[in-house]
């Protein structure tokens, strides 16, 4: 029976290329395929050399295939997914006249004509699904080759070209068994040619249990439809066969109907789609993954069209943007941004897409009334030619990072208490002001303000209600100026505040006296009220200067000289204002450079224990000595180092000195039992958070004992705060180091506060030694306290010593330790080694005449 099928008919309902070349690369033969797709008609294909038809493949690897196929006898297969095929072969999608060039996969081999000779056989493949399964169906095309058959035997010929196709081709007459099988079908299902004409096709494609029966319905009627047309069917079915070894294979079949004489036959062409169905599972899979991940992401995903419509949101896009699902297919990406916003965004996301970048933008909208800010990230989505195909995007809620964000550079330009400009905006607002005067002819001035006796408040009532009255004084002070003013928070209690465009100086005057009215209304802080007062300064600009540096200095040098009078008033800067204002400025600059330049050094005064005379100690003394001043007092530069916060710098820098020092003094004496270095420290440095580490430090970079290291505090300082100043003293006490009262009874003398603080020494006040041998209160003083001292297990450091007299005095009193002018002046370590005789101070202690004489030279 195989021997009558018209071979013709079958190749020519092959939806594959065949086409036959001589040896000259003829055209011999065409199927009806190739005619279909390539446009073609017979007389324009039929003996005309394949480069003619096609002139793309004149010189490409195309036609070296077909030689050396002829000549070398050498098969090859290309596809143009890597090795492209130039045929230009297409063919119209079912929807729409549109015409979509194939991808294709291409066979050339040798073959033998009807006469003997060699032929080229070509078989093209349309494999656009395989190639691009992501790809829209409506891209799909076909690229045509060029083939002819030329012998007169088209049975055999034709019979080797249905055995050499990719796909199994099957003829069987409805009810009745397989006549015809070609070689990829019997290696397909594993059976012989023999086996298979005793089958019935029907039986071949016997589903798995897991295929429904609509699915075997749905293979009937493609059967009963390709003996009904007279035509070709364009469907197909996909479902399982069962090979000769039981295994299940998935394929596609495709039916249509010939007719040899009187006999219909069905044709069909069957493909093994294995590896096709294992990557639309990977693909399946992949897409099921992308959408659960979506899903749970934690931002919102989205996808659009080419014009940026949604194509689709996840669940976080909708909840972020407060958009319903039903906005896809309708709205642009976008249409959620907020109306000031919307067009710019929309612009710029044009504009960065046609060159291809990546857009990525903040932008804010409301969502229930509720601002939020997101991070949006958008890119192209192309097809394999790079044609856009849409774009996929991401937002994320920045809304609680955009605030942090706010409040950090709010942070760095305000002051975190009052929320009024810090000093760096400051600056940048002076400088600003500055500018824009010399644009025109206005004026402006800046106000330098301090509050009165804001320490004592802060100190009495606690840092917080200082915190409370500072927030009521800077809104009373922004009351106070325009919108276009700016008042400034420099630290502490120190406001500034710059007055733009005045008419005359007049008018910054106006402007303090109201400040000062509102000041000193009364504040009610927790169950007290307070009444507050302000000193300002002020400097006129252009008139006193033009310099940001010169203008502030300027109203400082103001304000210092209504602190020195009256206060709670108002100074304007003149060139003639008071000299110790100026001065005082001056000296307190030239301290902050030389504690920067570290001009200070230390000299210490001996203490000796009276009884001995061996030397248990010194105290450590600054001195300062300037290029221009020459030698300054410390009862000249200290006060001033207290009163502008230069004594904590100061104070760190001598501490530092005095425990070097003090540390090879201590070694150069043998390492005297007992021996303290006292060094003084002041009410500030003593409320200073950060003092008992510095003193920790400044002990282990000297490498002294802690209980070689001595702090002299007065009474007035402790009485500042006598409760923190206790818990940093049993701080202090605690790692070992000593606390003695300096200048005492100078001060409230109050001997409650002897019994709660952790003190060692009492340290007698100068003042109560000097005319100690002529005044019998003194002597009667002195005695009580070294009385009281001993009692409470303190010692007694008596200073200022000056005679013989005093000294044994002291002595009778037994006193324990003793320190002045009579030992030595304040000096160095060097000059302190050599008045020692070993650990004892040298003789003159005990003569009198040659101690007095010296003496006298001491202080000549």
């Amino acid at each position: 029976m195989a021997e009558n099928i018209d071979f013709q008919e079958i190749v020519d309902h092959l939806e594959y290329g065949v086409v036959t070349l001589d040896e000259n690369l003829r055209v011999l033969y065409f199927n009806r395929w190739m005619y279909k797709v390539s446009g073609k008609q017979s007389d324009e294909v039929i003996n005309v050399p394949l480069d003619k038809i096609f002139p793309q493949v004149s010189d490409s690897r195309f036609i070296d295939a077909c030689r050396d196929a002829i000549e070398l006898k050498l098969p090859t297969r290309l596809s143009n997914s890597f090795n492209p095929s130039p045929l230009p072969l297409y063919q119209a999608q079912e929807i729409g006249d549109e015409l979509y060039r194939l991808q294709q996969a291409t066979v050339i081999k040798p073959g033998v004509g009807v006469d003997g000779t060699t032929v080229c056989e070509i078989y093209i493949q349309d494999v656009t699904p395989m190639v691009s399964k992501e790809s829209l169906l409506k891209h799909m095309a076909l690229d045509h080759e060029k083939l002819a058959k030329r012998h007169e035997d088209e049975r055999d010929h034709l019979s080797r070209i249905i055995n050499n196709t990719a796909d199994a081709i099957i003829t069987f007459e409805r009810g009745s068994n397989i006549q015809m099988c070609n070689q990829t079908g019997m290696q397909l299902f594993g059976y012989s040619q023999e086996e298979l004409s005793q089958l019935n096709f029907e039986n071949l494609l016997q589903s798995p249990k897991n295929v429904s029966p609509l699915h075997t319905e749905k293979l009937k009627s493609l059967l009963d439809n390709a003996i009904g047309n007279a035509v070709t069917s364009r469907h197909s079915i996909a479902t399982y066969a069962y090979k000769k070894d039981g295994a299940e294979l998935p394929i596609q079949i495709r039916f249509s109907k010939t007719s040899m004489g009187d006999q219909i036959l069905i044709v069909a062409i069957v493909r093994d789609i294995s590896e096709q169905t294992g990557r639309d599972k990977i693909l399946k899979e992949s897409e099921a993954r992308f959408r659960n991940l979506a899903k749970i992401a934690p931002v919102g995903i989205f996808q659009t069209d080419e014009l940026g419509v949604l194509l689709y949101t996840n669940q976080t896009w909708n909840i972020i943007t407060g958009q319903p699902r039903n906005v896809i297919n309708e709205t642009p990406w976008f249409q959620h941004i907020s109306d000031e916003n919307r067009n710019e965004i929309e612009e710029k996301w044009q504009i960065e897409s046609a060159n291809n970048e990546q857009f990525v933008v903040e932008y804010s909208f409301d969502n229930n009334a509720s601002l939020k800010w997101v991070l949006c990230q958008l890119m192209e989505e192309l097809d394999e030619y790079g044609k856009v195909l849409g774009y996929v995007g991401s937002i994320t809620d920045i809304t609680d990072q955009r605030k942090t964000r706010e409040k950090i550079e709010h942070l760095a330009f305000y002051d975190p208490l009052t929320s009024l400009a810090n000093r760096r905006l400051f600056k940048d607002r002076l400088s600003r002001s500055i500018s824009a005067l010399k644009r025109g002819n206005k004026r402006m001035a800046l106000l330098n303000l301090d509050l009165d006796e804001f320490k004592r408040v802060n100190d009495s009532l606690g840092h917080d209600a200082g915190d409370q009255l500072l927030t009521v004084i800077a809104e009373r002070l922004t009351n106070s100026v325009r919108e276009n003013d700016t008042v400034a928070r420099l630290g502490g209690d120190e406001f500034s505040i710059i007055l733009n465009d005045i008419e005359s100086s007049s008018d910054a005057g106006i402007v303090a006296k109201k400040i000062i009215d509102a000041v000193i209304q009364p504040i009610v802080l927790g169950q007290q009220s307070v009444t507050m007062t302000v000193s300002i300064g002020i400097t006129i600009a252009p008139n006193d200067g033009c310099e940001p540096e010169k203008l502030v200095k300027n109203a400082d040098i103001a304000m210092y000289s209504v602190k020195e009078m009256n206060k709670n008033s108002f100074n304007f800067f003149n060139t003639s204002m008071n000299k110790k204002t100026m001065d005082r400025l001056s000296l307190e600059n030239d301290i902050r450079c030389a504690v920067e330049n570290k001009e200070f050094h230390v000299v210490f005064q001996p203490q000796l224990d009276i009884d001995s005379g061996k030397i248990i100690g010194a105290e450590a003394l600054a001195r300062w000595d300037h290029k221009q001043r020459g030698v300054v007092s410390p009862c000249e530069f200290i006060p001033v180092a207290e009163s502008s916060n230069l004594i904590l710098p100061l104070g760190e820098l001598m501490l530092f000195d005095a425990c070097k020092e003090a540390g090879r003094l201590i070694k150069q004496l043998g390492n005297p039992e007992g021996f303290t270095l006292a060094v003084n420290l002041s009410t500030k440095q003593l409320m200073d958070h950060k003092l008992v580490a510095t003193i920790k430090k400044a002990i282990e970079v000297s490498g002294i004992k802690a209980s070689q290291l001595e702090l002299e505090i007065t009474e007035s300082a402790l009485m500042q705060n006598i409760g923190e100043a206790v818990k940093i003293l049993n701080c202090l006490k605690g790692f070992g180091v000593k606390i003695a009262i300096d200048d005492f009874g100078t001060g409230y003398s109050s001997l409650s506060y002897l019994k709660t603080l952790p003190v060692d020494r009492l340290k007698i006040d100068q003042s109560f030694i000097f005319d100690l041998m002529n005044n019998q209160r003194d002597k009667d003083l002195v005695t009580a306290i070294v009385v009281m001292a001993h009692s409470l297990k303190m010692k007694v450091v008596a200073e200022g010593i000056e005679t013989y007299e005093q000294w044994q005095f002291l002595k009778t009193l037994h006193c324990d330790i003793g320190q002045g002018y009579y030992i030595s002046r304040p000096t160095d370590i060097d000059e302190i080694v050599k008045s020692c005789d070993g650990q004892f101070w040298n003789s003159a202690v005990k003569d009198h005449p040659k101690r007095n004489s010296r003496l006298k030279q001491v202080k000549s």
